[in-house]
């Protein structure tokens, strides 16, 4: 797998795969080409700004348990890029984190998928902003939080969408369930513990059906 190591204030990045990992608490990356990434690192209270040229694409497919567990994220989209992510977020201590979104150009397709279970250690506070730009068209914007509470901890989301522009699809929601009393029954029912079948659900919850690889090849 490769790693990309980043230590400064700014970098390009072009056709790049495998681990990111930002040094740097504020860094401005831009990317070109196709960019897939199985892991993502930044300082705590970090600030990553990603700047998607034209016909880029972005995707992240990763699961978090102790690294970024504060920090900003600002993703700004121009014309004819692909941008998904499919984020699973597991805390061993509080989380909270704030996605950006910006919509500032035509024809692109952005999909942010998160969800979050929450320990007995670690509480999730997420904010995921959407804004579509005035005088775009032609985007696609999907947005889909879903948080899984286990424990006492708290699971909040925030999500916002500001719309500018009427030549868009958009969409998203966000829903927080507790563990389907069925689910375990059934689980337990097979011989399972009651740990053993709680620890199947929070697996299969965090799991994202995701295309990314076939979109990738």
């Amino acid at each position: 797998m490769n790693k990309i190591q980043i230590d400064g204030q700014e970098e390009n990045l072009v056709n790049q795969s495998g681990l990111l990992e930002v040094k740097s608490d504020k860094c401005l990356i831009h990317l070109s080409g196709k960019n897939y990434f199985t892991q993502l690192k930044f300082p705590e209270s970090g600030k990553l700004i990603f700047d998607l040229q034209d016909h880029a694409t972005f995707f992240l497919e990763d699961t978090w348990t102790t690294q970024n567990k504060m920090g900003t994220i600002i993703i700004n989209s121009h014309n004819h890029n692909i941008l998904k992510w499919n984020l699973a977020i597991y805390p061993n201590e509080d989380y909270h984190l704030k996605i950006d979104n910006q919509i500032k150009g035509n024809n692109n397709q952005t999909e942010m998928i998160i969800r979050a279970v929450n320990k007995e250690e670690g509480s999730c506070y997420i904010e995921s902003h959407g804004t579509i730009l005035p005088n775009t068209k032609n985007n696609k914007f999907k947005e889909e939080l879903k948080g899984l509470a286990i424990q006492k901890k708290t699971i909040t989301f925030l999500p916002n969408l500001i719309v500018h522009s009427n030549d868009v699809e958009a969409h998203h929601n966000a829903t927080i369930r507790t563990v389907n009393q069925n689910e375990l029954f059934y689980l337990q029912s097979k011989g399972l513990s009651k740990q053993d079948a709680i620890n199947l659900i929070i697996a299969g919850f965090l799991k994202v059906n995701s295309k990314i690889e076939e979109v990738t090849k």
